[in-house]
């Protein structure tokens, strides 16, 4: 009873794709980039550990990718 009370109180709207930011549509983004080139993003990892295994694979997009990462911690 009490989800049910709490889903009529949040405004489903705000859950809709097109209010998510782009940041975090980038980030989906770059996540399926990552998974392509055979370095998926784990779900029991956070976004800081993986963007040090990032860093440990790709070098060169180290602090770019871990500044952008900083966004989502």
């Amino acid at each position: 009873m009490m989800l049910v009370t709490l889903f009529h109180w949040i405004d489903l709207k705000a859950f809709k794709r097109k209010n998510i930011t782009p940041w975090f549509l980038l980030y989906q983004k770059s996540l399926k980039i990552l998974a392509a080139k055979e370095l998926p993003k784990p779900v029991n990892m956070t976004a800081l550990d993986f963007s040090t295994l990032v860093t440990a694979q790709f070098p060169q997009i180290s602090a770019e990718f871990i500044n952008f990462t900083n966004t989502f911690e």
